[in-house]
């Protein structure tokens, strides 16, 4: 039977349970420290399973969610990292995957559509959350 790795510790962050994993890395649910508690997502990226490009869509991924700011972008709150990993600290989106909903669906409802942030980009949904994809 396997078990998740441990919960990272993240400065400032009380990690708690994983919620998703993917190529670039795990994200857990986590609360801010101190003041007002907040709920966000902490993306856990191991810098030594980053290509050249993962590297460098990485950085691009951070740069534009530095820049961005819209109710259908998920909203950057910080990113650190230490000789391991690095950390890239969002809202927490509660929908579950994109993806998987687009793969379970061959039409999504306008409503849908607009209620959960999505896009239409060359006839692909995309989550307006900047994913440094090339659609072309």
């Amino acid at each position: 039977m396997s078990s998740s790795p441990p919960a990272p510790k993240v400065d400032g962050y009380e990690v708690g349970a994983l919620v998703g994993q993917g190529t670039q890395g795990r994200v857990y649910r986590a609360v801010t420290r101190g003041g007002a508690r907040r709920t966000v997502a902490v993306k856990v990226v191991l810098k030594s399973r980053l290509s050249k490009e993962g590297r460098d869509n990485l950085v691009r991924e951070i740069e534009l969610l530095k820049k961005l700011q819209h109710k259908f972008i998920v909203e950057l709150i910080d990113f650190h990292w230490d000789d391991r990993n690095i950390y890239i600290v969002t809202e927490l989106c509660e929908g579950g995957d994109l993806s998987s909903a687009i793969k379970a669906r061959t039409k999504l409802p306008e409503t849908q559509v607009e209620r959960e942030g999505l896009a239409l980009y060359n006839n692909k949904y995309v989550k307006c959350s900047v994913m440094c994809r090339s659609f072309a």
